[in-house]
């Protein structure tokens, strides 16, 4: 992870911080890029699904781009849940 003052790539300090990700979804729907989860993954239904937004930090000079979660300790949690047997 960088240190947010300057560009991994390029050392430039031109930094665009927390820039929104869309994706074009179903039906061209603009969306938020998100991350998805299943928390009770070997369920045929009721998951408990756990959605994390994505923002980009960016390059104003070559144009790096770095993904961030909006939600990382929710989302570990998440992950964490996910790993415990299920009865």
């Amino acid at each position: 992870m960088s240190d947010g003052n300057v560009c991994l790539k390029y050392g430039s300090a031109k930094i665009v911080p927390r820039a929104p990700v869309r994706d074009m979804g179903h039906y061209n729907l603009p969306g938020q890029l998100t991350v998805m989860l299943h928390e009770n993954p070997d369920a045929a239904i009721f998951k408990e699904t756990f959605l994390c937004g994505l923002t980009a930090r960016v390059c104003g000079e070559c144009g790096y781009a770095e993904l961030y979660a909006e939600q990382p300790r929710e989302l570990y949690g998440a992950f964490e849940r996910s790993k415990r047997p299920r009865n």
